[in-house]
């Protein structure tokens, strides 16, 4: 069998080996709550209330909070729309090619980027915790959504700076281009040695 065939796998081993002698835990007590801010106002959200948001349209009690910000009917359902949008949008990548592209210095401003508009409350740790989110999402199912990378953020509470939403959705679609771009590049990188 070629070497090739095994590099997919051999990098999922490392990965799973260096998170944990790193000290980065691939989530199960994942992002229990989001704290969105806009602007002035602040209001947390129960990850479960937000996939159900998601994937049903059901508005809860908080999250007509932070979308009642107006009056008008018709800016409201807009703002849902928007958000739902932002939630589910599919973003292809590999999840092996994901991590490998995420871990050099390119990969790094790129987190560096999205990790100021989605973060851990004590804002530390910030792109070690984003990329264990994106890496653990696209590891999954080879996609990634920003509500399965807020479901699998490492930390119990993340913050999420909500005027900048759609900036961080954008910002994934940019990252997951450029990475298939350089996907020869960095199938050619030297392996990650432990």
């Amino acid at each position: 069998m070629s070497y090739h065939l095994f590099l997919p796998l051999r990098l999922l081993f490392t990965f799973l080996a260096s998170t944990s002698i790193l000290g980065i835990s691939i989530p199960a007590n994942a992002a229990q709550s989001i704290v969105f801010k806009y602007l002035i106002l602040q209001e947390t959200l129960s990850v479960s209330e937000l996939t159900t948001f998601a994937e049903t349209g059901e508005v809860s009690h908080h999250l007509q909070f932070y979308l009642g910000a107006t009056e008008d009917d018709q800016e409201q359902n807009s703002a849902q729309v928007k958000l739902r949008d932002a939630l589910t949008q599919e973003v292809k990548i590999d999840g092996v090619l994901l991590y490998r592209a995420l871990n050099n210095p390119a990969g790094e401003l790129l987190l560096n980027k999205v990790s100021q508009i989605i973060r851990t409350p004590s804002n530390r740790a910030n792109v070690p915790s984003l990329r264990s989110a994106l890496v653990t999402s696209a590891l999954e199912d080879n996609q990634i959504t920003l509500l399965e990378v807020l479901q699998n953020y490492p930390t119990s509470e993340v913050v999420v700076e909500g005027e900048r939403l759609v900036e961080a959705v954008e910002e994934l679609n940019n990252m997951s281009q450029t990475i298939e771009k350089l996907k020869g590049v960095i199938d050619n990188l030297p392996d990650i040695s432990i």
